[in-house]
């Protein structure tokens, strides 16, 4: 959307659609054979598909301009050109302006070394600036999004969609501020009322809010909730609406959840702990609310008929084998939280706890492994 708003890049390049479905890798082959640039958003979820498919493609069309960007690119790179020689430049950080200076180099003598923001096996530049969010035009507002999918009135959609971008925190486990440099900034409230009212008209059911922190901000957040409440008993979509709550859970959250409730779009609010024990959440750099007041929520929440679920992770540094079963116990005696999805541990490529020194005070040892996550849920008490 970005791209197509800049009147010399709309006019002098034309967009093929989205690679989506893994079944159809011999196609998107076949679509690329003579592409002139082919854009990677890379994520832990795509990488290794991704990684195949831009290999096969620079094979058969030595020529594409290989793309790299999302927040899988590595902070890191040494070796990365050696490794993936097939990829001509990467993306650092957030890639809307970065990219859109690219294309209009491109299209002149492709020197791209004045781009901020970027890296090719011949030199890295200095970050890009943060981009300001009222300068994104959205994808739905302006159907381009229907431009970038096959549309077939048969098939169910669902929505990623953003209202902040960043987070504030620094859990060393996470990556989601490091990518925006711990800030967060937010889209006018205008433009998220109208894009809730698109989703509606396009009946797309499933929401998958993208935001680090909803409810951080409590009276906007209420209003989007508000207007999201609105909408789904109107017109019957969306139909659910799922997403990242506040990590500094607190009883504020309780009516915006109510909002998303009284419209059927909530099935449950994230109360996450990751770890009971002190000394771990220290060296993670998690602040966790005190367990009394963590308890004593849970119990607003049930009173107000909300369901509740937390998250565990297994794995982390300081953690001990005993000290992650009293956590456990901790938690499933106090008899509020109906779910406790448990998560092995990840190293995100950009996390603070990917950092080599980070790891060798840790005596951390990783291995590849297929992600999943496991959950156990807790009987109620007679």
């Amino acid at each position: 959307a970005y791209l197509k708003n800049n009147k010399k890049i709309k006019d002098n390049f034309h967009f093929e659609k989205s690679f989506i479905f893994r079944d159809q890798m011999e196609k998107y082959l076949e679509d690329s054979k003579d592409c002139d640039i082919l854009l990677c958003s890379c994520y832990a979820w795509n990488w290794e598909i991704t990684i195949q498919m831009a290999k096969l493609i620079k094979e058969k069309n030595p020529s594409c301009t290989i793309i790299f960007g999302g927040p899988q690119v590595p902070n890191r790179t040494e070796g990365f050109f050696i490794k993936y020689p097939f990829i001509d430049l990467l993306v650092h950080g957030e890639g809307e302006l970065v990219i859109s200076n690219v294309f209009l180099e491109f299209l002149n003598k492709k020197d791209f070394s004045k781009i901020k923001g970027i890296e090719t096996k011949e030199f890295r530049t200095e970050p890009e600036k943060r981009i300001n969010e009222d300068s994104l035009p959205s994808p739905y507002l302006t159907n381009i999004i229907w431009e970038l999918v096959d549309r077939q009135e048969s098939e169910k959609w669902a929505t990623n969609w953003e209202t902040n971008r960043g987070c504030p925190y620094g859990c060393t486990f996470c990556d989601w501020g490091a990518a925006a440099f711990n800030k967060t900034t937010r889209y006018a409230e205008d433009r998220l009322f109208n894009e809730i009212k698109w989703f509606a008209e396009n009946k797309l059911e499933f929401i998958e809010c993208c935001d680090a922190n909803f409810g951080m901000f409590h009276d906007r957040d209420l209003r989007i909730a508000e207007t999201l409440k609105q909408s789904a008993i109107k017109t019957g979509y969306p139909k659910y609406f799922s997403s990242a709550w506040a990590k500094a859970s607190s009883d504020k959250i309780i009516p915006i959840a109510k909002k998303l409730q009284e419209g059927g779009l909530l099935r449950d609010v994230t109360l996450a702990l990751q770890s009971m024990d002190e000394e771990t959440l220290k060296i993670v750099k998690r602040a966790n609310i005190k367990f009394d007041k963590y308890s004593q929520l849970t119990q607003a929440f049930l009173e107000n008929g909300i369901t509740a679920y937390t998250e565990i992770i297994r794995g982390l540094p300081g953690e001990t084998l005993d000290s992650f079963k009293r956590g456990l116990e901790v938690v499933a005696e106090d008899g509020k939280i109906s779910t406790m999805y448990i998560h092995t541990c990840a190293i995100y490529v950009n996390a603070p706890m990917n950092e080599p020194a980070y790891k060798g005070f840790h005596k951390i040892e990783t291995k590849t492994s297929p992600m999943y996550t496991s959950h156990v849920i807790i009987p109620k008490k007679d």
